[in-house]
């Protein structure tokens, strides 16, 4: 049997759509802005900047600078630069459908985290020039943006707490019996 949605064995609505899936339990979804928005601005500088030394390796390293410590070879930064383009596109992936799951909160925030601790460890060890920071404070930025995009979301979850209504049956205070007891 023909089907447009993804449940099998359920039967085609002439001139109805397919429904979305919904969310899988533990994983969830948002529309939020800040959300979105967060998995843009970072899956865009990852494109960004995963690319650059793929496509223009010679401007790359001229803007970076001569690695202190004979740096990496050509192969090791295309090889990051495709990884890091691939999480961007991930991002950028989610936030245009608009459906930033529990994963990109935690690839965000991972990814910004790491990329900022290399750049400062390496920084001080005097491996990598001192321009490595202005990346490590826009990591820092994505980090604050997704603690903040993560606090939204958690906001917008809570529900308002209904109290119980009263039982039924036994009016009685604790300790007391009722009429037929």
């Amino acid at each position: 049997m023909l089907t447009n949605n993804p449940t099998p064995n359920s039967p085609v609505t002439p001139g109805a759509s397919a429904a979305p899936a919904p969310a899988t339990p533990g994983t969830p979804r948002t529309s939020r802005k800040l959300p979105i928005f967060a998995a843009f601005a970072q899956g865009f500088f990852c494109l960004v900047l995963g690319l650059w030394p793929v496509v223009g390796f010679a401007s790359f390293k001229t803007v970076t600078g001569q690695m202190l410590d004979q740096g990496p070879s050509r192969w090791l930064l295309t090889l990051a630069g495709m990884l890091l383009a691939g999480i961007g596109l991930s991002m950028l992936s989610a936030a245009i459908r608009r459906d930033v799951a529990f994963e990109v909160f935690a690839v965000g925030l991972i990814t910004a985290l790491s990329l900022a601790a290399t750049d400062i460890i390496f920084v001080i060890e005097r491996s990598i020039p001192l321009l490595y920071l202005l990346d490590a404070v826009a990591e820092s930025l994505f980090v604050t943006l997704w603690v903040f995009a993560i606090r939204d979301l958690r906001r917008s979850r809570r529900r308002p707490v209904i109290p119980a209504p009263p039982a039924i049956g036994n009016t009685a205070a604790p300790g007391e019996t009722d009429a037929t007891g």
